[in-house]
């Protein structure tokens, strides 16, 4: 049995609660204990204390942060293409990867877990085309809930596309490796399912995906309204959007596109699902970005989860999601970089600091606050996946997944605000802890094996 440790901090932000300044948070094992004040920790009596002690001095100890949109099969694609509208980037997306092998989007996802790790974040989750993306995050150590994507627009064909992902499913599982093996013994990799979009997934296929994912008591992970030219095509005619699906799809629609019937009725994305019976409450939904007051509604009346992806809405000129609305709502919120083909880094906080700024330049009555910014890089990011009972806040009996930051560069006004400190920087990681294990020691990773590069 571990014994229990220590860690010291001039601010622990336990986020269900008000920060604790000078104060000492327990860990027992791979969970944590209590949080205690310095004086307390220096009161107890206990052999051994010191040598299971960790004082960080000036730094602020928090939950480890929750990235709730990622895609880090395509890490390796970073920049390559920072001026294409949508449409035009995605198809660059798939030409340049469609022919990788298993071991490149291996190393591509490793190389975005990497990023994930050094930035403080401890939960990831991940849609992922290739499978490699749980990889990538049980072999750096951290926690995850992978989504394996599906596409298929053909009701006729919406059985045989199921069948085909359930084999790939499958396939997954008994051929996970020993780090994959690992992460499901320790409880810390989820695998579900990722229908793509509501324009790429046809409703027969959603209610199969909907259906089993509610089954399993998984989240469902789905992109939703997340350009106009996916809104323009469920509505009516977009023939640029027929290209994309024939060419990315490669599927043979008996009748060709426009014969589709489920499609083309005037509806927004979010009006479309509802049509279909397809919005639920385990559904996590990415960008959200053109929904309306009606949208926000039936979002609100069916209690969808949501992920706030800023930094990629603008570098694909898809526009501003109404978050302000979307959190006021009631939604379960959290943010995501979506992937590094899309954005500048996997880095939340730098995802969270774009948003708040943005909103504000948008509008200048918006007033959330950096310690609202914390919350839905926490706790309210592990409710959005389901996990809040497991992580997100720094709560006795819940799993030792922790990071550390540094505020000793700091001048002390700096230092006596670490929820503006932390959002607005600079910050240095020094610390990353999941299930109690250190993943990060001093900004450097710990791992057993070379990374890529």
């Amino acid at each position: 049995m571990s014994p229990t440790r220590y860690l010291l901090a001039r601010w622990i932000l336990p986020i269900n609660s008000p920060p604790v300044e000078n104060g000492c948070l327990v860990i027992g094992q791979n969970k944590i204990e209590k949080i205690i004040t310095r004086q307390e920790y220096e009161a107890l009596e206990i052999r051994g204390k010191l040598e299971s002690s960790k004082d960080y001095g000036d730094a602020v100890i928090l939950p480890g942060l929750v990235n709730l949109h990622t895609h880090l099969d395509y890490s390796a694609l970073k920049h390559f293409d920072t001026a294409s509208p949508f449409f035009g980037w995605i198809r660059g997306l798939i030409g340049n990867s469609w022919q990788w092998t298993a071991e490149q989007w291996q190393d591509s996802a490793l190389i975005g877990a990497r990023e994930i790790a050094l930035s403080g974040t401890s939960c990831v989750v991940d849609s992922s085309y290739s499978g490699a993306a749980a990889y990538g995050i049980a072999r750096m150590g951290l926690r995850g809930i992978v989504g394996l994507e599906i596409f298929g627009i053909a009701e006729e064909k919406a059985d045989q596309a199921w069948q085909l992902w359930q084999a790939k499913y499958e396939a997954f599982h008994n051929n996970a490796d020993e780090h994959v093996r690992r992460a499901f013994a320790e409880s810390r990799l989820l695998i579900t399912v990722a229908p793509h979009t509501p324009y790429s997934v046809c409703p027969a296929l959603m209610k199969k995906t909907l259906e089993w994912s509610r089954e399993k008591g998984l989240p469902l992970l789905l992109h939703i309204a997340e350009s106009e030219m996916e809104c323009k095509w469920i509505a009516g005619p977009e023939p640029d959007v027929d290209k994309f699906l024939l060419e990315a799809t490669r599927e043979d629609v008996p009748g060709g596109i426009a014969s589709l019937s489920w499609r083309g009725h005037g509806l927004t994305p979010v009006e479309h699902l509802a049509k279909y019976e397809l919005l639920a409450d385990n559904i996590l939904a990415a960008h959200l970005v053109k929904v309306s007051d009606s949208d926000l509604e039936l979002l609100r009346q069916y209690k969808l989860s949501g992920a706030h992806c800023p930094r990629s809405n603008s570098r694909l000129r898809n526009g501003v999601a109404p978050f302000p609305k979307l959190a006021g709502s009631g939604m379960e919120m959290g943010f995501g970089t979506d992937s590094s083909a899309s954005t500048d880094d996997l880095n939340v906080l730098q995802e969270a600091c774009f948003a708040w700024d943005l909103h504000r330049a948008v509008n200048p009555e918006f007033n959330f606050t950096s310690e609202q910014a914390l919350y839905y890089l926490t706790l309210g990011a592990a409710k959005a996946a389901g996990l809040a009972c497991e992580i997100g806040s720094l709560q006795s009996g819940k799993l030792a997944d922790i990071a550390v930051f540094d505020l000793s560069s700091l001048p002390e006004i700096a230092r006596s605000k670490p929820s503006d400190s932390l959002l607005y920087g600079p910050r240095r990681l020094r610390d990353l802890y999941v299930n109690g294990a250190m993943i990060v020691q001093e900004g450097q990773l710990v791992a057993n094996s070379p990374l890529p590069v």
